[in-house]
């Protein structure tokens, strides 16, 4: 049984979808600086805190009020009836996902999104939950990756190390 997560409340709308199943990796800290990127050239992005501990959404709070406005929406526990409002505004949605997610939901985002974002640590230890998350969204997801719509976003790697080659 699939989980109905929707998004309404605006037309044409990109959908990015930010996610990895381990806490720690910087989904949020992508997510806030993708929010502040879209907001200073174009249309306030809305940014979606999915995660319980709501770092996305205390980011909002606290973005200046001189800054370009982001909009901050919070779903609180996703359940098989979450639906996201977004403001008619925005043309595009960042949706912020805590690493726990059911399977179903995990299917659901993937449909749902225009574009994934997988964040990646250069450790051992991430790379290959990486890379079994990454399997699981082409196999049991049935993700189609001739379509493009999956991005490695590598956080903390510094450059002249052996981490930046892999």
């Amino acid at each position: 049984r699939r989980t109905m997560i929707s998004i309404s409340g605006a037309e044409s709308l990109h959908k990015i979808v930010v996610m990895n199943p381990k806490g720690g990796c910087g989904k949020t800290t992508l997510a806030t600086n993708l929010a502040g990127w879209f907001a200073m050239r174009g249309s306030p992005p809305t940014l979606v805190d999915c995660d319980p501990e709501g770092f996305s959404t205390g980011w909002v709070q606290r973005r200046p009020a001189h800054r370009p406005k982001v909009y901050g929406v919070t779903t609180g526990p996703l359940t098989a009836s979450t639906v996201i409002e977004v403001p008619a505004e925005s043309s595009v949605v960042i949706v912020d996902l805590p690493a726990a997610i059911t399977k179903d939901q995990l299917h659901e985002f993937v449909y749902l999104a225009d574009s994934l974002l997988v964040t990646l640590l250069p450790s051992d230890i991430d790379v290959y939950s990486a890379t079994r998350f990454i399997a699981e969204l082409l196999l049991d997801a049935q993700l189609d990756r001739r379509e493009r719509r999956v991005g490695i976003v590598a956080n903390r790697v510094r450059q002249r190390t052996k981490s930046l080659a892999m």
